[in-house]
């Protein structure tokens, strides 16, 4: 994104250009419905949460799931029991969904069988769940980049087979459809705490030996600061219709910079500027402060100042719609004014103005 600090005076109109609205995502949890639970971390669980019809409170359902995770955390294979209950002929359904810092609800393994005969009786099935190897071990040779877990939830729940839950309906609405269903959260390890992987595989003298130069060694991220210097001088417009450019540097750090790719759409930041003013804006609209995209066309939001000496600010909302604020303050006319602009996505959270009265010697 480019700044540009245009002239005071005889500046135009500006029309900022449209934002894109973000694409995002669907976390669909499942809730309990138990007094102070707290779910734990893959040990033995028993509570289901009833999800019958009222209407149909009268009749004796059974139905139950619940199931034991031998390892609480998450390893390459992890070994669960599912014990559950059918009162009808039914499917049981097992999913593990994880999310990252820039990815929410991810299945990474799902397992699904039918019960048929075994009605009326518990029935207990040792699943394998396997994760991904970016998951459970560290970067190496094999391995670039293992990513970094937040949440880890293994859920499971049972439709019955002539109620909508075949084998041949959708994940999504195969779980609408659930007579019992449960979940458990399974702990995470960080990327520098898990074990390397055994690939079964020998290395070239030289390609092993590079590699253990740097097989324990925790890479460090550089310092980088979110503060950026706008203008390090004073800055006199002479009136005409030109201004200064300044262009904001990328993160170097990966992820950094993959946040704020993602949050392009909708900005929060806050803009501080000292002002000094010989007389207001000649003019309809003087421009003070422009953003510019990518394609060199004008952003938003845009900062002018009136013939009155207010402040007239415009954004383009990412719903589409056009916002123009004014303020109630006007700038005061040859004295020092630090103003200070916050905005969050679509909405200017402060326009604030300090004066500082300095004394000038002519």
């Amino acid at each position: 994104m480019n700044l540009v600090f245009p002239a005071l005076f005889n500046s135009s109109m500006v029309t900022p250009a449209k934002l894109r609205l973000p694409e995002r995502n669907l976390v669909l949890c499942s809730t309990l419905t138990a007094r102070n639970f707290v779910p734990s971390l893959g040990r033995q669980t028993s509570l289901t949460t009833s999800v019958i019809p009222r209407a149909e409170q009268s009749v004796a359902y059974k139905d139950f799931i619940y199931f034991t995770v031998f390892e609480g955390n998450v390893r390459n294979v992890s070994e669960v029991s599912v014990e559950y209950l059918c009162s009808q002929p039914c499917v049981v359904n097992l999913e593990a969904v994880v999310s990252s810092e820039f990815r929410s609800s991810i299945p990474v393994y799902k397992k699904r069988w039918k019960n048929e005969k075994h009605l009326h009786t518990s029935r207990t099935q040792i699943v394998h769940v396997k994760f991904p190897s970016i998951m459970v071990y560290r970067d190496d040779y094999f391995i670039r980049h293992s990513i970094s877990v937040s949440v880890v939830i293994l859920r499971a729940w049972i439709t019955h087979q002539y109620s909508g839950g075949d084998l041949n309906v959708k994940w999504e609405e195969n779980l609408l459809h659930a007579v019992a269903k449960n979940y458990t959260l399974l702990k995470t390890i960080p990327p520098f705490e898990r074990p390397f992987k055994d690939h079964q595989v020998c290395f070239e003298w030289n390609m092993g030996y590079i590699w253990n130069l740097r097989a324990n060694k925790i890479p460090q991220c550089p310092l980088e600061n979110d503060v950026v210097t706008l203008l390090g001088f004073l800055f006199a417009s002479s009136g005409e219709n030109t201004g200064i450019v300044k262009k904001f540097p990328r993160f170097r750090n990966r992820e950094l910079e993959a946040t704020r790719r993602q949050r392009i759409d909708y900005p929060v930041f806050t803009v501080s500027l000292w002002l000094y003013l010989l007389h207001y804006c000649k003019a309809n609209l003087c421009g003070i402060l422009y953003f510019v995209d990518s394609n060199e066309m004008y952003g938003t939001p845009s900062v002018f100042l009136t013939e009155e000496g207010h402040l007239h600010i415009q954004m383009h909302l990412v719903k589409g719609e056009d916002l123009a604020v004014k303020t109630k303050f006007t700038i005061p006319l040859k004295e020092w004014l630090r103003l200070d602009m916050s905005f969050n996505g679509g909405q200017v959270l402060k326009a604030r103005s300090t004066v500082i009265h300095i004394n000038i010697v002519t």
